[in-house]
């Protein structure tokens, strides 16, 4: 039985390499609110999180995985993307009776320049091996609040720095969005999950010009729809083999494929090796390793303190977080 176990996980992975749908007809390529993914044991991993989502990181990767949990887990994480904007994240997830998860997660990033904030609300269920979990999204942005000095732009005159003033757009831009997501656990070792980001999503920006209050606009556009099939094996508790799939959703889309291990020694330590492998761009692929330090569990109270290293096609990036189950 195992052995049939070890060829399916492989057979899947093989199959869906190739998978791909059609239906967006925009570009799918990130701008505002893009998701460098959170979390420092799913970066790890190469963002191959879908199948094995747990946790309160499962918020934003699949929050069906959510439904697995016993206990309240807490988790932060902090980036400096491109070494340029800073990334703060933050989640919790409360289990209730009869199989029902609740969380919350907030990512914040950038300065006054661009702000942008992220609240989400999830709630999770198990159906026998089957878990289902959802994500309400709620997305806040501010930009154009910075100040123009002459200490910051010595070249220019006062007068044009005035100028510049005037003529500076701000505005802020809300909207919301929803996911779904479904684990089905095939094994104590082997399970698979899907998720389908933002199938429903509207954003509007609305912006003024500083120097004429009267004059503003305001659009809307929608986040890119995305879905994502994963898959996981675990040997007992030391060892998880995971793989992402994220196909193509037009003809001119990106398809994905993510890979991650992740090795657990003398029940503490725990390293990391992932890979995020774009199949049809010519952009570098993204490779990265981290590890974990679990502490021993003091009065049912357990921390962790995990690291990352991305490597990617602008600046590596390193990434630090924190987990608790209480």
């Amino acid at each position: 039985m195992k052995k049939i176990r070890h060829i399916l996980f492989i057979g899947v992975f093989i199959l869906t390499l190739p998978l791909s749908v059609s239906g967006q007809s925009l570009s799918n390529i990130a701008g505002a609110f893009v998701d460098i993914g959170y979390g420092s044991r799913a970066s790890g991993m190469g963002f191959a999180y879908t199948g094995l989502a747990e946790g309160s990181d499962a918020i934003v990767w699949n929050p069906a995985g959510m439904g697995q949990a016993k206990q309240i887990n807490i988790s932060l994480m902090y980036a400096k993307q491109y070494d340029l904007v800073n990334y703060n994240y933050a989640s919790g997830i409360v289990p209730l009776k009869n199989g029902h998860v609740v969380g919350l997660a907030v990512v914040s990033s950038g300065d006054e320049v661009l702000r942008e904030n992220t609240l989400y609300a999830s709630y999770a269920k198990q159906l026998k091996r089957f878990y289902v979990g959802a994500t309400l999204k709620y997305r806040l942005s501010s930009f154009g609040n910075n100040n123009l000095s002459q200490d910051d732009y010595v070249v220019f005159t006062p007068a044009e720095i005035q100028d510049g003033t005037d003529r500076q757009i701000y505005g802020t831009g809300m909207g919301i969005g929803f996911d779904v997501g479904l684990l089905f656990k095939l094994s104590p070792s082997l399970q698979f999950g899907v998720i389908a980001r933002d199938p429903y999503s509207m954003f509007t920006w609305d912006s003024k010009i500083r120097g004429d209050e009267e004059s503003s606009g305001s659009y809307n556009e929608t986040v890119p729809f995305e879905l994502v099939v994963g898959a996981s094996y675990n040997l007992g508790d030391h060892l998880h083999i995971t793989t992402d799939v994220l196909p193509s959703l037009d003809h001119a889309g990106e398809e994905i494929i993510r890979a991650g291990v992740e090795k657990k020694f003398m029940d503490v330590l725990y390293l990391r090796v992932g890979t995020e492998q774009k199949l049809k761009s010519l952009e570098i692929d993204h490779y990265m390793g981290g590890f974990g330090i679990e502490a021993p569990k003091f009065s049912g109270t357990r921390f962790s303190a995990h690291y990352t290293y991305v490597m990617n096609e602008l600046a590596n990036t390193h990434r630090i977080g924190i987990q608790v189950k209480l």
